[in-house]
């Protein structure tokens, strides 16, 4: 038994070793910068110049808060793979962070959905006609995402508001 509980304690220890609640906060206020950056490029005053600088450290900044969370946040690897599609158009490089966001939340209904809109791009976009039948069946898996997190809010008890909001 103590065996048990001090690897336990020493994998906690690890984890908490390599992502800190400092790293945390660091990867938190460049995920932060990220979205400024990203919001900012689409203002009509800027230049494509000044445009692609601003996307530049949206990216620069995106990829620092994911190294600062040893890529293990499923919010940081959701909101890339969407900077990556929209504007960098990089349909491989969007799956490869929604997939990873998905291995580590599968009940989350946002990223599913997304994964829908991924496909549906690639398929369009690119002509790839074999992701049809992975499209429709993901559309399946946003569905039961969807009823899985108000299963889990109805189920809280007083928790039927949060659950219509959600």
């Amino acid at each position: 038994l103590a065996s048990v509980i001090f690897g336990f304690t020493g994998l906690i220890g690890y984890y908490f070793y390599y992502i800190t609640s400092s790293d945390i906060g660091r990867a938190d206020s460049y995920f932060k910068m990220a979205i400024d950056y990203e919001a900012e490029s689409t203002s009509a005053e800027l230049d494509d110049e000044e445009r692609a600088e601003k996307l530049k450290s949206s990216e620069y900044y995106y990829l620092k808060a994911l190294e600062g969370t040893n890529y293990s946040f499923p919010k940081y690897l959701h909101r890339y793979s969407e900077f990556l599609l929209v504007h960098k158009h990089d349909y491989t490089g969007s799956e490869h962070y929604i997939t990873k966001a998905l291995g580590l939340h599968d009940t989350n209904a946002i990223y599913h959905r997304f994964y829908c809109k991924l496909l549906k791009a690639m398929i369009e976009e690119t002509g790839d006609i074999e992701r049809l039948m992975e499209y429709y069946a993901q559309r399946e898996h946003t569905v039961n995402a969807h009823i899985r997190e108000a299963t889990y809010f109805l189920a809280e008890e007083d928790n039927i508001k949060a659950a219509i909001m959600h």
